[in-house]
């Protein structure tokens, strides 16, 4: 299977609009311009034919003849004007607007809505598609395991597709879709007998750009010279910039240069192998254990078995692996609580910070500073059965970066689950921004949850009434899903 290099992604819609009551004759003429056009860079010369009642459009080059859309239902048509350069009409039944403007290396086509809600075109057909699904995919129509794929798959443009274009494979060239507005785009998948697209454009009430449109190409069916039309393309809007001139403007993108990226995809402050199991039994008495169940009991998902685990190894020699796991992950969601300081369990605190810490007014805490705290409070229960604090989870963290190092590693990224992670350990990001690594967090910041989740704090919101009053919802009144469709959407991104 042929691999694009570039990132593709596609959408199609399945199914024909309806056609109109009143509909005219079908043996109209088609309209052409008869006209080759310039061909620079990637760009192959055509002329093209539109047959403006059923808006099907082909394209002709190097004597061969393809369809680029194909034929809807046929409609009334309206204010048909042609003229050198431009062909344009309207549909009154549908309440929009075609123009088809003929440029030096392309056409220019563009619908616009004069009511109507949403529209579907193009309907495209080819032996085989290029689309920038992930890092970008050639589809055969007829392949049996893209059909079983796609089969009534319906794909938002924006999110899907990492370029704005799709690419039709046919015998001789392509044609290429460069998609204008990336917004409010449905691509949906038909696959009896082979796959077809459908690209469908939603008009918005609140969004007054009523138009949408295509620049059309035709060029070699050849991966590179696809994505080399597309790069000529955003070259010449503006778009692109090379890694040099980001570099420029921020000194730290050279550090990405030949790195590899690493996920450090846990939130742990102490670690299974910070643990003396024997000494943690003898050390967590009945009140504080008591107090981290209360604290656990809200967690749904790791809080229970912690529990579980927390009383049954009062009754065994020997803690297995998976209890150990438990009662660490459990300690770990512990620590980030707000109320993990009750005065009357920690009466007696003799660690100098952890006291200055208190005078300060938990409430008044930034998060670094609560989690220490938490930290020294542990440590002041735990004693000997956990080392230093400043020493918890460095197998997972400076040991790591050491190794790294050693491994002769220059250069990397590093990923961490959301800000908190960094907080837990500042000495771990100071140390790699010493290594000159790069490190960041990976949060996405455009759901929010309905019910609070401490693992997705940026989905968490003081205001409980923002996700009935402040999330997308769809026509059809359900929430647009956000992240994993975990929780509503309000916005878009990550970072």
């Amino acid at each position: 299977m042929k691999r694009i290099v570039l990132a593709l992604l596609l959408l199609v819609m399945s199914g024909c609009d309806s056609a109109a009551q009143n509909q005219p004759q079908t043996n109209q003429p088609l309209i052409e311009t008869g006209q080759q056009l310039a061909a620079p860079k990637q760009a192959l010369p055509f002329s093209f034919e539109v047959k403006p009642e059923t808006f099907e459009l082909f394209v002709e080059s190097g004597g061969s003849r393809e369809r680029a859309s194909e034929p809807l239902p046929a409609r009334r048509v309206e204010q048909l004007q042609k003229s050198e350069q431009e062909v344009s009409w309207s549909y009154p039944d549908d309440k929009l607007q075609v123009r088809i403007r003929q440029a030096a290396d392309h056409l220019q086509i563009t619908l616009t809505s004069t009511g109507t809600e949403s529209f579907s075109w193009p309907l495209v057909k080819a032996p085989a598609y290029m689309l920038p699904l992930g890092e970008g995919k050639w589809i055969p129509a007829g392949d049996k395991v893209w059909q079983s794929f796609l089969r009534e798959e319906s794909l938002t443009f924006s999110e899907s597709f990492s370029m704005r274009f799709f690419a039709l494979n046919h015998e001789k060239y392509a044609i290429f879709y460069m998609v204008d507005n990336m917004f409010n785009n449905t691509l949906d998948f038909a696959v009896d007998p082979e796959i077809s697209l459908r690209f469908t454009h939603e008009f918005p009430t609140i969004n007054h750009d009523k138009s949408y449109s295509f620049r059309l190409y035709v060029t070699q069916n050849d991966p590179v010279q696809i994505a080399g039309l597309y790069k000529h393309i955003i070259q010449q809007q503006g778009e692109f910039a090379t890694l040099a001139q980001k570099a420029a403007a921020n000194p730290n993108v050279e550090k990405l240069y030949g790195a590899p990226h690493f996920y450090l995809w846990n939130k742990t402050f102490l670690s299974e192998d910070d643990v003396q199991w024997d000494a943690l039994k003898k050390q967590l008495g009945d009140g504080f254990t008591d107090w981290l169940v209360q604290l656990l009991a809200g967690n749904k998902e790791d809080g229970q078995e912690a529990i579980a685990q927390l009383r049954e190894i009062q009754q065994q020699d020997y803690i297995a692996p998976y209890q150990r796991k438990a009662i660490v992950d459990g300690l770990n969601y512990a620590l980030r609580s707000r109320d993990f300081y009750d005065p009357q369990l920690f009466a007696r605190v003799d660690d100098p910070k952890a006291k200055a810490l208190i005078q300060k007014g938990v409430k008044q805490l930034n998060e670094v500073e609560l989690y220490e705290l938490n930290k020294r409070l542990l440590k002041s229960v735990l004693q000997d059965a956990v080392p230093a604090v400043e020493q918890w989870a460095d197998s997972d963290s400076t040991r790591l970066l050491e190794k790294m190092k050693a491994a002769g590693i220059a250069r990397a990224w590093i990923g961490l689950p959301d800000w908190t992670a960094a907080y837990m350990k500042p000495a771990f990001i100071q140390q790699a921004n010493e290594a000159g690594y790069l490190i960041a967090t990976y949060d996405s910041y455009h759901s929010i949850h309905k019910e609070e989740n401490p693992d997705w704090n940026t989905a968490i919101f003081a205001d409980k009434s923002l996700y009935e009053n402040a999330t997308i919802e769809k026509k059809n009144g359900e929430k647009k899903g956000g992240f994993l469709q975990r929780a509503a959407t309000i916005g878009s991104g990550t970072a």
